[in-house]
């Protein structure tokens, strides 16, 4: 008997059609419970709770680099030493952010004197220039860029006689920026935007 000559029944295709289309439908319905949960409430709770423990991880890593490089005697003497310290102040940041070992432009690192001036950065940073962010005391914020929207950590960079000799910000990218003016801002989850 020749392949060609074989006969399938209809009814064997139709029914075999069927059971493959329900295992189907099966299986993505519990997908469906096992990844959105069984309510919108359901869903909603998880999409926070991943939104909470991202913002976790994001104020914990802008923590390590803000308090490893302000907390750094070698920032108090690149800061004091003058324009020449420059290289010891982006060895310092780089070393920092590495040593958190986050997600290549993620964090955004930047170095400011006394005034406000940047002396040291790596990253994408988007400029603090309210002063009063720089001078004040310890920090998170959210700063509106043309980078998106960025969580910002900015600590104060103490010298010997504990005066503040500069400041250190950094930074963590919320979301990019719209594509269009009029649209939101996004925070990216497992679950989808939100």
């Amino acid at each position: 008997m020749r392949l060609r000559d074989r006969h399938v029944s209809a009814r064997r295709l139709l029914q075999g059609g069927l059971l493959l289309a329900l295992v189907v439908a099966i299986s993505g319905g519990i997908v469906e419970l096992w990844r959105f949960g069984t309510s919108q409430a359901a869903t909603a709770a998880r999409v926070e709770q991943q939104v909470r423990q991202s913002f976790d991880r994001m104020t914990t890593v802008l923590t390590q680099v803000a308090v490893g490089v302000a907390m750094d005697p070698a920032a108090a003497r690149a800061l004091s030493g003058g324009p020449e310290s420059a290289r010891d102040l982006f060895e310092l940041v780089d070393r920092r952010l590495a040593d958190v070992g986050t997600e290549p432009d993620a964090v955004a690192v930047t170095v400011y004197d006394r005034s406000g001036v940047a002396l040291a950065w790596v990253g994408r940073p988007s400029e603090v220039r309210d002063s009063e962010r720089l001078s004040g005391p310890s920090a998170f914020f959210v700063v509106y860029s043309a980078l998106g929207l960025r969580l910002v950590h900015t600590l104060p960079i103490l010298g010997a006689d504990q005066r503040r000799i500069g400041s250190v910000a950094v930074e963590h990218v919320l979301s990019p920026a719209p594509e269009t003016p009029s649209s939101d801002y996004a925070l990216e989850t497992p679950l989808g935007p939100a």
